[in-house]
């Protein structure tokens, strides 16, 4: 392969703001990084890209502090995920069951 039939890739600028991302709860920083991932196409096809966080959760029914396993899958716009309703979210000890 010639030097000249080589592609050149732009690195992904650094978008993080380390103060808003301070203000976030874990979610909240889920959803920010996920964004900032699919907005930047050195880095996400436009309309793809997956982002998965295992976060710490109130069970609705049992009120325990439990792990739960949010996964953004294929079939949405990660640049403009806005909520954690795009995510598949599992509760980890029945995933490793």
């Amino acid at each position: 392969m010639s030097a000249s039939s080589v592609l050149l890739f732009s690195s992904p600028a650094n978008r993080w703001s380390e103060a808003r991302g301070a203000a976030l709860d874990p979610a909240g920083s889920l959803l920010y990084r996920s964004n900032l991932l699919g907005s930047d196409l050195t880095v996400t096809n436009f309309g793809g890209g997956n982002t998965s966080a295992k976060l710490r959760e109130r069970d609705p029914l049992t009120g325990d502090l439990v792990d739960v396993l949010y996964v953004k899958g294929s079939g949405g716009d990660l640049g403009s995920i806005g909520e954690l309703l795009g995510y598949l979210c599992e509760e980890r000890d029945s995933v490793a069951a």
